[in-house]
């Protein structure tokens, strides 16, 4: 079984990731992938029924036309930067408004509202931004079926202009937000990713550094309906649709429900400082009951505007089958779990996640995998089969679920605001020389903030801090 590269969401946030279990690998060799070219371009309808649009408000529109589809997804994105300042201390309430946003609409009573979503058959959701992680765009979306279309753009467009923010509801979300937070922070061996790359990833001082629950504690309901109204005042915004329908048959209901949405835009930038390693900052271990041990390994990387982030994606999708590779043929790693990660912001964080039962184990494979990647070039064959790997898992847009294809388009129209790079990815993958690799390798594997959790009697600290030292930057 090949690795898998797939697109999920975690804690509210796209990640692109590859993971798979070591166990099933021992059992069943990896396929032997054979040296092929990534798919022709041209030959992709996905690329030639994708088109971008503007309202008259100067929304912009960008559609996916898939005539042979039952399926229609939208997705209103809004970029935060110039409405939470990517101030850390935002990401608690911000997540609190995204919970509340999809309860009620002032443009539908409650009965109607809810009866619109079940007999139509509206799957509708909330995106947080996460200013903590760099992530600047947030927003809502509906799923429906082809018949109910119009009542699906209807709920959407009630829910982004209209919100009714029920004032009990809205103190459950928050409650619910704040209570997630102190179980996440303060329960003994609970794993959580954003906790440790606050903890270990950005100083006090750097603006995607939370302060935590008390950053939520002295606001309001009120202040839900204040942030709304900056949001439609200040945040520039796009609309992403996948769906059976031109937009011509899409123009009428698109005006009558986002025709009101202006499009701000601003001339300055924000820009943010990439943290800085602290060697004093680079080591936590969380004492645990649980039986695995659970390895984090967090790194820079790059971020969405970075020319190396699709090169930085294909390495460390390389780097898991490496250590995958390196792990089959020991027993004691059977059962073992790994997974490798690029959060998409503007500022990337690679990270490499292990649940094991062999620690010390593990570190020693983990500084053979990074070793290896980074000082013995590739092969052409290797890195052939990793290219049609790849292309096949991650690329593949006429095989992807439109689910996964909205989440992957609309990042990057968010951070690039156009859509031929998108689809010339492939190209761009075919290019990549095993010195490529060598190079991004070098750039980001090395000044690993590390995180272990498990039990104390069975684990020694110098396991960790050797690896850490190990990949020190020059």
């Amino acid at each position: 079984m090949a690795p898998k590269a797939k697109s999920f969401r975690l804690m509210g946030r796209v990640l692109f990731a590859t993971f798979l279990s070591i166990s099933t690998l021992g059992a069943h060799p990896p396929q032997t992938f054979q040296a092929k070219q990534t798919p022709d371009r041209a030959s992709t309808s996905i690329e030639k029924n994708t088109s971008i649009h503007q309202l008259k408000s100067g929304l912009p529109v960008v559609l996916v036309y898939q005539p042979s589809s039952d399926i229609v997804l939208a997705r209103l994105y809004f970029d935060v930067t110039h409405v939470t300042s990517l101030n850390a201390d935002a990401a608690l309430f911000t997540d609190w408004f995204w919970r509340t946003l999809p309860i009620d609409t002032t443009k539908f009573s409650r009965d109607t509202f809810a009866s619109l979503i079940e007999e139509h058959e509206v799957e509708l959701k909330c995106h947080d931004a996460r200013p903590d992680l760099g992530t600047i765009f947030a927003g809502c979306s509906i799923e429906t079926v082809r018949p109910f279309w119009k009542v699906g753009l209807s709920i959407l467009g009630a829910v982004i202009t209209s919100p009714g923010f029920p004032k009990k509801e809205s103190s459950l979300k928050k409650a619910n937000v704040v209570w997630e937070y102190k179980v996440n922070k303060d329960q003994v061996g609970t794993f959580s990713r954003d906790l440790v790359a606050n903890e270990l990833f950005f100083p006090k001082e750097h603006p995607f550094h939370s302060k935590g629950a008390q950053s939520i504690e002295d606001v309001s309901e009120r202040d839900l309906a204040s942030f709304h109204k900056k949001l439609l005042q200040e945040a520039p915004r796009f609309l992403i649709v996948i769906a059976p329908l031109t937009f011509k048959d899409l123009l009428p209901e698109l005006e009558a429900n986002f025709g009101s949405l202006q499009n701000p835009i601003h001339k300055e930038t924000i820009s943010v400082a990439i943290p800085k390693f602290d060697r004093t900052r680079s080591y936590i271990f969380s004492p645990s009951r649980q039986k695995n041990v659970r390895i984090t390994a967090l790194f820079n990387a790059p971020g969405m505007y970075d020319s190396d982030r699709l090169l930085a994606e294909f390495t460390l999708f390389i780097l898991q089958r490496m250590f995958v590779s390196l792990s089959m043929p020991s027993k004691e790693l059977e059962g073992n779990y790994v997974s490798t990660f690029e959060r998409p912001g503007i500022i990337g964080i690679g990270e490499m996640f292990i649940r094991a039962n062999s620690p010390e184990l593990v570190f020693k494979l983990l500084n053979t995998t990074f070793t290896t990647i980074k000082e013995t070039a590739l092969s052409s064959d290797a890195l052939n089969q990793h290219k049609a790997a790849f292309a096949d898992e991650a690329l593949a847009y006429e095989k992807m679920p439109p689910h996964v294809l909205i989440e992957k388009l609309s990042y990057f129209f968010a951070y690039h605001k156009k859509i031929a790079p998108f689809f010339e990815e492939r190209t761009s993958l075919e290019a990549f020389k095993p010195e490529d690799i060598q190079r991004i390798s070098r750039k980001m594997f090395v000044n690993f903030r590390t995180e272990v959790i498990g039990d104390r009697s069975k684990f020694n600290d110098i396991w960790a801090t050797q690896f850490i030292n190990q990949h020190l930057s020059p």
